[in-house]
């Protein structure tokens, strides 16, 4: 999703609702702490 330039880069954006990504607004310490509950 980083690559504008990507051959999938417009269908994933449609698939999530979103016309711009962000790479930098995704917080990995959030990320961490949702998957502590995540049983497998």
């Amino acid at each position: 999703m980083a690559d504008p330039t990507h051959e999938k880069h417009a269908h994933m954006a449609a698939w999530m609702e979103r016309n711009s990504w962000d790479p930098n607004a995704f917080d990995t310490a959030e990320a961490n702490a949702r998957l502590e509950y995540v049983k497998l």
